[in-house]
């Protein structure tokens, strides 16, 4: 089974304190992955080549086995985002990949991936996080019928951060910011709005089609 970088951004939501479970990235056995720490929950669901493309170092075999999900620590993780080669024309499209061992991985304790750009391999086990991992799939809102409207996310960080700042200057909580948004429908301005007990900080937002 293969998963790319984008497969492990998820781990920006993993909990770093409380839950053990939580403590990691949870690998699915659709091969999406997912992580949260209550709060906030991330799931990346992308397309990858076939296994057998992958080509044969470090041991990995393909497997026709459905894959036993499991939780793996972040600092392993952080690991094999780092060894994955970048998208580049000199490799192989394959290799941008780390690949996972299956049925190593589903017979024991550990999760066994490799990477490689064909001079350097390298594997990386670690052992799993114990612990049952929430069901999310139960948590996650249906769209269906529901308004939607789609946001340049490098707006919302720019509202962020003026956010943070205007609760600074009113004296208040930074760790934590409470906005309310409004919308009519998909396509008109949203309105974020944070209220400080009289004093109010707003900002409009354009939609963007996709």
């Amino acid at each position: 089974m293969l998963y790319s970088k984008a497969h492990f951004a998820v781990r920006h939501a993993a909990a770093n304190a409380g839950r053990p479970s939580l403590h990691g990235i949870h690998f699915k056995a659709d091969g999406s992955t997912e992580a949260t720490d209550g709060h906030i929950l991330f799931q990346v669901k992308a397309e990858t080549p076939d296994d057998d493309e992958y080509p044969a170092v470090g041991g990995i075999k393909s497997s026709t086995e459905e894959l036993v999900p499991f939780t793996m620590p972040l600092d392993a993780c952080e690991a094999i985002a780092k060894s994955i080669p970048k998208r580049n024309t000199r490799y192989m499209p394959v290799l941008s990949h780390a690949a996972l061992d299956v049925a190593e991985t589903n017979a024991n304790g550990k999760a066994r991936f490799v990477t490689s750009d064909l001079t350097t391999t390298t594997p990386i086990e670690s052992e799993k996080i114990d612990g049952t991992y929430p069901n999310t799939d139960a948590v996650i809102p249906k769209i269906d019928g529901k308004c939607a409207f789609a946001i340049d996310l490098n707006l919302l960080v720019k509202v962020a951060k003026a956010a943070k700042e205007y609760r600074a200057g009113t004296g208040g909580r930074t760790n934590m910011i409470a906005a309310k948004f409004y919308v009519t429908d998909d396509m008109s301005p949203i309105r974020i709005e944070i209220d400080d007990a009289g004093d109010t900080f707003t900002a409009i937002v354009m939609p963007v089609r996709v």
